[in-house]
């Protein structure tokens, strides 16, 4: 799946932050008795220092070779051991976000909240919002799941009273036990705290990147364009700033235009626990390892095709140069989305002897740590062969820990898998007898 450059942000992110004992948990209040207490707090300048850990080598990945080696076919196998389906409603209300908890998936079909087990009928969650209700941080995501306390944490916004703004918090819901089991729904005006997320000087979208039960996350922006990301502020609810990490960047022009192509992309998410993550014109993946620890883990090695910063912006012809537009990852492989530029020539039809475009190919490249190899997809699929069961093609949508998901229409499996009767196919067979059309199916590989 593709996404446009710069600023697009699809995965879960966990911040890592390990801090002793900093919020002060209260009661769960009454089901809506509307006071919800909204914690306020003078923030503070940076609690640490952050230092840069080289003592493991960094994994070089080289996307040039890659692209220019023939296409190899990989099978979901060499990626993961199983396979489930998950029915997940029409497109009346659409998954934007999919969580892992011990007992199967939560689903914010947004605005409404299920929980969905295999085998089972989805549950409703207990917590109740309006669409325009629900923010979404910049990596996409609305919910965070601590694993560890059974917590759920939403990110959501209120409407001020005779303000024509909103303001942003990160909300402290009740355990998912606690609220599974509710029989009246819970507000936002009755959760038990409310964690402002104020803006920053130079935030230029949604006040956040990403969000857990210590804290968020924010991009640090270069104080002459304060819209490119130079590195990631991290904070605890109560808003104090904890750490500055900045990115090895590609150096900039002194003087910058007033036009240029954004042709790169930045994105974080959570791996082993750790906060990854690729700053827009910087080569190197990164990893939080504790509150003031950072570890360049991957160099991605574009060689003549890198459309460096200040290329970019001095230059406007960006043919034969490619850059990253999806990145994920799970203990067997990186998974990278990249655009080839083709040739852009062809103004239009009163230009007759302008040469037409050449297409600009995208490519799914595969790092597979195993055996440290990056490997382009073939053309036609874009995907791994399900080998596993037979089903659809699979590349990822998205991930919520070491799980990746596709979501795909019950009329499309249908249609695109073909049933043999084999063993390995009859729990997919049961399922795509069973399913409506006018469903969406989740598929979960892990």
């Amino acid at each position: 799946m593709k996404k446009k450059s710069v600023y697009l942000f699809i995965s879960v992110l966990s911040l890592i932050l390990l801090l002793d004992g900093c919020l002060s948990k209260q009661a769960e209040q009454n089901e809506g008795d509307g006071n919800a207490t909204v914690v306020h707090h003078s923030p503070k300048s940076p609690l640490y220092t952050a230092q840069t850990n080289n003592s493991r080598p960094v994994v070089s990945i080289s996307v040039e070779n890659a692209i220019q080696n023939q296409p190899a076919t990989l099978r979901l196998s060499q990626i993961a051991s199983s396979v489930d389906y998950y029915v997940v409603g029409d497109d009346k209300y659409r998954v934007t976000q999919i969580l892992k908890v011990p007992e199967g998936f939560i689903a914010l079909n947004k605005p409404k909240i299920y929980l969905y087990r295999k085998g089972m009928k989805r549950k409703r969650v207990g917590f109740k919002a309006e669409y325009s209700e629900w923010a979404a941080s910049l990596a996409g995501n609305s919910l965070y799941y601590d694993s560890e306390s059974g917590q759920l944490y939403g990110y959501i916004k209120r409407l001020e009273k005779d303000q024509a703004y909103r303001t942003y918090y990160i909300g402290e819901m009740p355990k998912l036990d606690s609220i599974l089991a509710r029989q009246r729904y819970l507000f936002i005006d009755s959760l038990p705290n409310l964690y402002p997320v104020p803006y920053l000087p130079g935030d230029y979208s949604d006040p956040l990147l990403d969000f857990n039960e210590k804290g968020y996350a924010k991009f640090s922006t270069m104080p002459q364009i304060t819209y490119i990301p130079n590195g990631i502020l991290t904070f605890n609810l109560q808003g104090d700033t904890l750490c500055r990490f900045s990115a090895g960047m590609d150096p900039f022009p002194k003087k910058l235009p007033d036009q240029y192509r954004h042709t790169d992309y930045a994105t974080a998410y959570s791996y082993d626990k750790q906060l990854t993550f690729k700053i827009t014109y910087s080569d190197t993946i990164y990893r939080i390892a504790s509150p003031n620890i950072l570890i360049p883990a991957y160099h991605l090695d574009f060689g003549k095709h890198k459309a460096s910063a200040s290329y970019i912006f001095s230059r406007q012809e960006m043919q034969h140069k490619a850059w990253l537009t999806d990145l994920k990852e799970n203990q067997y492989a990186l998974f990278l989305g990249v655009h080839y530029e083709g040739k852009r020539t062809y103004e239009g039809w009163l230009d007759k002897n302008s040469e037409r475009d050449t297409a600009s190919p995208e490519y799914r490249i595969v790092y597979l740590k195993k055996s440290r190899q990056a490997v382009v997809l073939p053309e036609k699929d874009y995907a791994f062969i399900n080998d596993l069961d037979g089903g659809l093609p699979f590349w990822p949508d998205g991930q919520a820990d070491g799980y990746f998901y596709m979501i795909r229409p019950a009329k499309e499996l249908k249609k695109e898998i073909r049933l043999n009767g084999s063993p390995r196919q009859k729990e997919l067979a049961a399922f795509l007898k069973a399913v409506p059309d006018d469903q969406n199916v989740l598929m979960v590989v892990h």
